[in-house]
């Protein structure tokens, strides 16, 4: 299982301190985790290229560009250049072995994107390309325009994956197969929904009762907290204790049943957290009943 995980970073060097966030990525190699992932917006590259000192070559180190920038698009040649100059010098290395597009760029030519990621490779910066949160018509568009022109494609591709958001099933997982592009996924755990914690709705003092819409991630999940969902976090977390695992074991482990998955990316905001993922083994039998 652990071959499949991949530890996400969105978290560290905000809700989880600099001091415990190099204590968790160090814990995770030394458990055999291979994989980091980061990204130029989550303000924590720094702090993975801290931990990685002196160990580089032995993680798959995944970074991300493309949220807006103060002198031009996201995915703009200008700002990709500037991006992952910045982005290799936070992490204290001369490459990344995956650079994703973070988002669609809808202001930016993909044809310009895509040219900017096949130079970034021609140069030694960066070993292969990936998508985030592109639609399975945005990934056939792009691969297309690869082929088009000769150039580079996606290899990997990110989507979030759980229980309650399985969308990507439908049309994306399928296309990614079939043109033999790996599929990372996030969010197993829905935000929390999946463990059961807001079994009784958005209570104060949780982390979501702060929420506001300023941020967009935030603005997107509050509209997660449905009577739906809660329903479903209830039945995980009744089937865990049936088989005497955790809500977040069950979740995670039924994200790594689907066979079309490749990697799932897990983001911990403790050690603890880390630990109760790394030493789980989900039932066969429990998965059934979900």
């Amino acid at each position: 299982m652990k071959d499949r995980l991949v530890l996400g970073t969105a978290n560290f060097g905000s809700a989880v301190p600099e001091t415990e966030a190099l204590e968790i990525i160090d814990y995770a190699l030394s458990q055999g985790i291979k994989a980091i992932d980061t990204a130029n917006s989550y303000g924590s590259e720094e702090i993975v290229g801290k931990a990685l000192k002196g160990r580089r070559d032995n993680v798959i180190l995944s970074t991300k560009v493309g949220n807006p920038a103060p002198m031009g698009s996201g995915l703009s040649r200008r700002h990709m250049e500037e991006a992952i100059e910045d982005s290799l010098r936070r992490l204290q290395t001369n490459y990344v072995d995956v650079y994703y597009a973070h988002n669609w760029d809808k202001m930016v030519p993909l044809e310009e994107t895509l040219k900017t990621f096949d130079k970034m490779i021609f140069e030694g910066k960066i070993l292969s390309v990936g998508c985030s949160n592109f639609s399975a018509e945005q990934l056939e568009e792009s691969l297309d325009i690869s082929k088009k022109n000769h150039i580079t494609r996606f290899g990997t591709i990110q989507s979030v994956y759980n229980l309650i958001e399985r969308g990507a099933e439908n049309v994306l997982f399928p296309l990614a197969k079939k043109e033999g592009i790996k599929i990372a996924t996030y969010s197993p755990l829905a935000g929390g929904i999946l463990t059961g914690k807001y079994s009784e709705g958005v209570r104060e003092g949780m982390r979501a009762a702060q929420f506001s819409g300023a941020n967009p991630r935030e603005a997107g999940f509050i509209p997660k907290i449905t009577p739906e969902n809660i329903k479903m976090g209830k039945k995980v977390a009744k089937i865990a204790q049936k088989f005497s695992i955790t809500p977040s074991q069950l979740a995670i482990g039924w994200v790594l049943s689907n066979p079309l998955v490749d990697s799932v990316i897990i983001g911990v905001r403790s050690l603890e957290q880390l630990k109760e993922i790394l030493y789980s083994n989900t039932p066969k039998e429990a998965l059934v009943l979900i």
